[in-house]
């Protein structure tokens, strides 16, 4: 809560119960609970007994060896439960540990030695200038003294950057990760299993290992440094809840495959701003996720502020929230007065959290630490540098630095300490470095500058990889003559970072096939583009873009290329060749992992409705209502390159529109084809004027399909003049339905957008049609004997419907249309009606077919075939692909009058769209003795879902081409047209029905919508 009007916040104020020492806390949490996991490593796991075992053990060896309170015992050991045990033991001698990772330069863990003045060293190999034991050969001695220490005792020491060139060292208290385990945002309900996987050095690392096993839950320890995609969805399927990860990471992911994510039940970002657009995006497409904003520098452990949110609707930006449990903020002026609410001022910290200070630099504590009495009672604090202002609700946001510290992928760099590796190297005069993007709120690499006549820039990156970790090695770096400045002298890192951008011409190889699409993908990720044969780290990649190309790899083949495989091929030719080689993912039990583009499979399960298609070709041959066309005249100057793109990216996509099929028994074979294979699909037919195009265009989209043979979708594109064009496509019924065309135009048009302004193409991919419609299945098969049951019963005695011309009739035959006198005053009207039995207008329409269909064949409850959508999940609205059937619906015999009808009509509509579908040899499996045509494929009833009657490219304005079917499968269709292109057509075959006897029908047609749009007044006062 703010104090007045000044900018000051104060977390809740919570005791510790149990104490504030890490190793109690866990202790406890074993007393309570001893066999739970605690540790999860490979296939290993550790229970808290055998954890808080372990640990005494080495705490027993530790002590023989002279270490204890106010002690600090560096470790330098790979990620295991031996490692969280010997910290474990190491907190038991009431000493503090320093974590130096096995891929620090030895020059750093000298450093964090010199630094901390270490007493010990625990590790695998000896180390010069300190005493040093095997960390896996601490045999337990003598019991550990009592060492009477609380939990404003120091349990770690965190290194991090420092100005001068020497890293700060930070003395971190045990309450500081208590009471972040005490604030109810750093977890969830139920048991937390927390993936720990931040560097043991950071302070991430406390929060990802000790908060849940204080909380009673599990740390899942994760071999890499980096994580991708599929490696998050795999540990996710595995069990994970809760996952933290920098802001650059989670951008990235969010971009690349935001389903990996699903599962999860919160994600912790911070390291720097976050993105409000990925943070809305990430929690519309998993409602019920939590995401944490978190900010924390070091110097107050873990955790100093957060913002919780589920809900994607939080506002423009992500603030940092308010403070943690036991800590308050002020933000203060250069005069370190408050500042008025509204205004930024320097984040300043106090509280259980603040460190010690910096071990063997007093200059550097005192710059940083200071005594603060604003609240009468004189407390440590720590000043940030960052700088933060107040909203209207009383939330921290982050609005940027006061000094050269910078975040680059999370990691907190002090400039001055890289630029003085650099200016070391001989020949070298004078060193910067600046983040990129220069412009972006988030950085993602780092590039150093430096004038040095002949020293190549691999030296200097040597240089500095040397002595400081990976994170801190430019991902540039550039020899310049001399550096550029701004008119008032000072340095222009705005010049610098356009020459960094500029750097080496890429190779002009492209590559074909596999490495062709690992180039693009390359390409897409830097922004710019590459050759195949490029050093992509040599051309600015950094770590975060191998995780990305990972994430990638695993959303388009299905394979698993781990970072560190992408940072050793360098090349998209020699990542291409890792992919080759790579295993299949392994998925997890949660969330799912859909084949990418570039995969080839066959899928397991395939919808009736595929099936229905299939046979229905076999049995009759082609029809032209299996094809859907979709033609747009185009106004307006069109990329044509951007165009082609587009559709090969809406291809790619929705793998339906990839599938090749094959004779397979009840249901056929269902082979998916890499989209590589259908790369080019849009071919040039010229044509000298509009109705020429839209002529040709209307027979060349209808031409049949050979569904063994062809894929089911066939683009054309018809310039005519610069700006006029036409776009034809035909996609065969078996792999779309009404509702894909609305989902094509919409995929299209976007994609088409993000070309022409060099974006790469869409990054919210859809679901697998054949997965989704596999998960509709299962989630409705219990209804689904019943549902059988039904329809079988409404068929049971349906009667043929007899026609006035004379049969017998092919399956299909020709087919011609009358177009029906809906307008804009009836169907308001209709409307009305429809309100009046709790129904929508196809009811109204349906009753007045049936009244039309029993003038015209005698028979008083004939069926009427209507189409259901088949969408019956949020997922399942995004996908292309045949979901949509049909169901049968007769009228009661006895009713006659049509408001009794309607009423009816009403009730029957809302039970037979209800789930699940039922194909239609299960409900009529033969055609009744007797009978020359089936009785459901008479007489449809159709609401047609088009797709958008307009859509742009850009400028230029595209309108739909409607194309009628020149032969059709049912004796009579009544097709409604939906708003805005308010109408309908009588569709009839001319086999079945005369050309002036449907003329006459059209009309009775909209004779008896008035009929029954009269009765309910009448009846309803409507």
């Amino acid at each position: 809560m703010t104090t007045e009007t000044l900018s000051v916040l104060h977390g809740p104020r919570e005791a510790y119960s149990g104490g504030a020492r890490i190793e109690e806390l866990v202790a406890r949490t074993a007393e309570r609970c001893g066999e739970a996991v605690a540790l999860r490593w490979r296939d290993t796991e550790v229970t808290y007994a055998e954890l808080v075992a372990d640990a005494a053990v080495a705490a027993s060896a530790l002590a023989a060896a002279g270490v204890g309170p106010g002690d600090i015992v560096a470790i330098r050991a790979p990620r295991t439960p031996r490692l969280v045990a010997v910290l474990l033991g190491v907190l038991r001698t009431g000493a503090a540990y320093a974590c130096a990772p096995p891929d620090w330069p030895l020059d750093r863990v000298r450093q964090l030695i010199e630094r901390t003045g270490a007493k010990l060293l625990l590790s695998h190999e000896p180390f010069a200038g300190v005493s040093t034991l095997d960390i896996d050969a601490l045999p337990g001695a003598a019991p550990v003294p009592a060492h009477g220490l609380d939990g404003t005792a120091p349990f770690c020491v965190f290194l991090t950057s420092g100005s001068t060139g020497v890293p700060k060292a930070a003395l971190a208290p045990h309450s500081g990760v208590a009471r972040t385990a005490l604030d109810r945002r750093h977890g969830h309900d139920g048991r937390i299993v927390s993936l720990q996987q931040a560097n043991p050095a950071w302070d991430v690392f406390a929060f990802e290992l000790w908060v849940p096993l204080i909380k009673g839950g599990t740390a899942v320890l994760h071999d890499s440094g980096h994580l991708s995609g599929p490696q998050v969805r795999a540990r996710i399927g595995e069990g994970v809840t809760l996952i933290a990860m920098a802001s650059t990471l989670f951008n990235a992911l969010v971009d690349d495959d935001v389903e990996c994510f699903a599962g999860a039940r919160v994600l912790f970002v911070g390291g720097e701003r976050a993105s409000a657009a990925h943070v809305k995006r990430c929690l519309r497409a998993h409602p019920g996720l939590r995401v944490v904003n978190a900010y924390g520098p070091v110097e107050n452990t873990v955790s100093t502020t957060a913002f919780s949110t589920t809900d994607p609707d939080f506002g423009d930006e992500v603030p940092i929230g308010t403070p943690s449990v036991n800590t308050s903020v002020y933000l203060l002026d250069e005069d370190r007065r408050i500042v008025p609410a509204g205004q930024a001022g320097e984040i300043v910290t106090v509280g259980d959290g603040v460190c010690f200070g910096y071990v063997g630099d007093e200059a550097e504590t005192a710059k940083r630490f200071a005594t603060l009495a604003f609240d009468g009672v004189p407390r440590r604090a720590y000043f940030t540098g960052d700088l933060a202002r107040l909203d209207e609700a009383g939330r921290l946001v982050f609005v940027g630095r006061r000094d050269r510290q910078l975040k680059v992928r999370g990691v907190r760099i002090e400039a001055e300490e890289v630029e003085r590796i650099v200016e070391a190297v001989p020949g070298v005069t004078a060193g910067v470095v600046v983040p990129l993007p220069f412009d972006g709120a988030v950085k993602t690499s780092l590039a150093a500058f430096y004038v040095g006549e002949g020293v190549p820039p691999e030296l200097v990156r040597k240089a500095v990889a040397a002595v400081l970790p990976a994170g801190f090695v430019p991902d540039v770096v550039v020899a310049v003559a001399e550096f550029p400045k701004l008119p008032n002298g000072k340095l222009d890192q705005r010049a610098l970072a356009e020459a960094a951008g500029a750097g080496s011409l890429p190779s002009a190889d492209d590559g074909v096939g596999l490495e062709a699409t690992l180039r693009e993908v390359a390409s897409e990720v830097l922004g710019y583009r590459v050759g195949v044969a490029d050093d992509i780290f040599d051309r600015g990649a950094t770590s975060l873009t191998a995780i990305r190309i990972s994430t990638r790899i695993g959303a388009l083949f299905g394979r698993l290329v781990v970072v560190p495989d992408i940072l050793a091929a360098r090349t998209p030719r020699a990542i291409a060749a890792a992919v080759a080689a790579a295993p299949a993912l392994e998925l997890g039990n949660a969330g799912h992992h859909d084949p990418g583009p570039e995969t080839a499979y066959e899928p397991d399960h395939v919808p009736f409705t595929v099936a229905e298609f299939w046979h229905a070709q076999k049995q009759a041959g082609h029809l032209e209502e299996a094809v859907v066309p979709v033609i747009y005249r185009v106004r307006g100057a069109v990329d044509r390159a951007a165009l082609g793109r587009a559709l090969d990216h809406v291809v790619a996509r929705h793998e339906v529109l990839r599938a090749r099929f094959a004779e397979g028994g009840r249901t056929p074979k269902v082979r998916i084809h890499p989209a590589a294979e259908l790369a080019g699909l849009l071919t040039d037919r010229p044509a000298a004027t509009t109705v020429d195009a839209v002529r040709d265009a209307c027979v060349w989209v209808m031409r049949p399909f050979d569904l063994g043979a062809d894929f089911p979708i066939r683009a054309a594109y018809y310039p005519v003049s610069a700006t006029e064009s036409v776009l034809a496509v035909g996609i065969h019924h078996i792999s779309f339905d009404g509702w894909s065309g609305q989902v094509f135009a919409a995929d299209l048009v976007r994609a088409y957008d993000a070309f022409v302004a060099g974006r790469p193409g869409l990054a919210d991919w859809p679901g697998s049609y054949y997965r989704v419609s596999a998960e509709q299945w299962e989630q409705y098969r219990d209804r689904y004997p019943l549902a059988v049951y039904t329809k079988q019963t409404t068929m049971a005695d349906a009667p043929e419907l007899r026609f006035p011309l004379p049969g017998p009739r092919p399956w299909g035959g020709p087919a011609a249309e009358v177009v029906l006198d809906i307008d804009e005053v009836l169907l308001p009207a209709v409307g009305r009606a429809a309100a009046a039995v709790g129904g929508t207008v196809m009811a109204i329409f349906y009753t007045a077919y049936v009244l039309l269909l029993r003038e015209l064949t005698g028979e008083p409850s004939p069926a009427v075939a209507l189409p259901t959508t088949g969408r019956f999940t949020e997922e399942a609205g995004d996908v292309i692909g045949c979901l949509a059937s049909m169901v049968p619906m007769r009228p009661p015999a006895g009713i006659d009058d049509p408001a009794e009808l309607a009423a009816a009509a009403a009730r029957q509509l809302q039970e037979v769209m209800r789930p699940p579908l039922v194909p239609l040899t299960a409900m009529m499996p033969a055609i009744p003795e007797g009978h020359q045509r089936h009785p459901l494929l008479q007489a449809y009833l159709l609401q047609e879902e088009m797709p958008p009657a307009a859509v742009r490219f850009g400028d230029a304005r595209a309108e739909l081409v409607r194309v009628p079917p020149r032969n059709a499968l049912p004796e009579i269709t009544l097709e409604l047209w939906p708003h805005p292109a308010v109408g309908g057509v009588l569709r009839y075959r001319t086999d079945a029905i005369g050309e002036e006897q449907a003329r006459g029908l059209a009309d009775r047609l909209i004779d008896h919508v008035t009929q029954v749009v009269r009765a309910l007044e009448e009846n309803c006062d409507i």
